[in-house]
């Protein structure tokens, strides 16, 4: 799979331009199949030169395209697209919601993704500055959604539009978006919901496990997320080991140093001869989680199954995994963005490939955060800081 082609952007935004691209898509993706690495190999935003070669202009405006490319095939469940124009731990929000919304038996548990229509997407950067190998913005983006896989924390609404005494949808602001250069191409590697103390990059791991096998299945965890309900989970990629059929049962966890043990929820669907799967598995209330042993019971095999048990000795029954502790929490402040739209009459006229925006200059409508109660008892640190700068508007072409 190749990163995603667009065609060639002006470079020549000023810095603080602040950009409004409703977007419009006909249908979404939610394949079952796991995503496939995207190749590197061409740059998305179309540009020339890689980025750490690029004026602060160019990068500043590179960034603006990736992340309206980023969540506008986030909101749509399009992995394939979001996965092009992501790495590290963004990447990681996709792969998740990609396998757990391939689960049958996740559907309806609040877990899945839902695919968004007709998303919207406001880029405000004023900055863009090194972090070491990477490039941080300073400002926001503004969606007309919440993006998944995280819960929320709490809930943004605008104020009414003049005239109406009824407030327009939610927005989320996302907040401390990193960028990478990798290879020749700019992509998200990490952010922040506004609303949220802590970054995805500290919310989702993967693993690199031994495959274990029992009763006829092969398993390895992949991927781990603690998320602000309050829960830990984990996602299995599993496999029939032959001409069986077999299912995983239930699930626990014993937490280092030893504590009492955690008995979670698990969502996985029948194995079949020859046939793979991934398993969800929950811990309520484990937030923020610590290191352990993961152990998974297994159904016998009805025939088939290649056993792994030595001559005279009893055929395993479970999968265990020894796994690490998440990366440590640093909670940052939250409710930061108080978002001003300079505009008191907008007419937007949406197609698949170009969006028309008109403004009223000269009435500002602002965004006000309000908090809502949360899903869980998640520690979070909450300042406010002052309104952010209002900047002309644009409409992207």
């Amino acid at each position: 799979m190749h990163a995603p082609t667009r065609s060639r952007t002006s470079l020549a935004l000023a810095v603080g331009v602040l950009v409004l691209v409703p977007l419009t898509m006909a249908c979404s993706k939610d394949d079952t199949t796991a995503p496939p690495a995207p190749a590197a190999t061409t740059m998305p935003g179309g540009t020339a030169a890689p980025a750490g070669t690029m004026t602060k202009e160019q990068r500043l405006a590179e960034a603006k395209t990736v992340a309206v490319g980023f969540f506008g095939a986030q909101a749509i469940n399009d992995a394939e697209r979001a996965l092009g124009w992501s790495t590290g731990s963004a990447a990681l929000t996709i792969s998740w919601a990609h396998t757990v919304n391939s689960i049958t038996a996740a559907k309806g548990t609040g877990y899945q993704v839902p695919s968004v229509s007709s998303p919207n997407v406001r880029v405000q950067f004023d900055d863009i500055v090194p972090d070491g190998a990477n490039w941080r913005t300073v400002g926001f983006v503004e969606l007309s959604f919440r993006p998944g896989p995280v819960a929320p924390a709490t809930t943004t609404t605008a104020a009414p539009t003049p005239g109406s005494t009824t407030p327009t949808s939610p927005s989320t602001y996302v907040v401390d978006l990193e960028f990478s250069g990798d290879g020749d191409a700019m992509k998200l590697a990490d952010y922040r919901l506004d609303d949220s103390p802590y970054p995805v990059s500290q919310l989702f791991s993967a693993f690199d496990t031994a495959g274990q096998k029992a009763a006829g299945i092969d398993a390895h965890v992949t991927l781990g997320h603690r998320d602000l309900d309050g829960s830990v989970q984990y996602l299995l990629a599993t496999a029939s080991t032959g001409s069986s059929s077999s299912h995983l049962t239930t699930t626990q966890f014993v937490p280092e140093p030893p504590a009492a043990k955690l008995t979670g929820e698990l969502y996985t669907d029948p194995l079949t001869a020859d046939s793979s799967t991934a398993a969800l598995v929950v811990f309520a209330g484990a937030f923020p989680g610590s290191a352990g042993t993961l152990t998974v019971a297994t159904a016998p095999a009805t025939s088939g199954s290649t056993s792994t048990a030595t001559p005279g000795s009893q055929p395993p029954t479970s999968l265990s995994w020894a796994l690490p502790a998440f990366a440590t929490l640093t909670p940052r402040p939250v409710n930061t963005v108080a978002a001003t739209v300079t505009s008191s009459s907008t007419s937007s006229t949406s197609t698949t490939s170009s969006t028309s925006t008109t403004s009223t200059p000269g009435s500002s409508t602002t965004a006000t955060v309000a908090p809502t109660t949360t899903r869980s008892t998640v520690p979070v640190t909450s300042t406010t800081a002052p309104p952010t700068s209002t900047t002309t508007s644009t409409t992207a072409k």
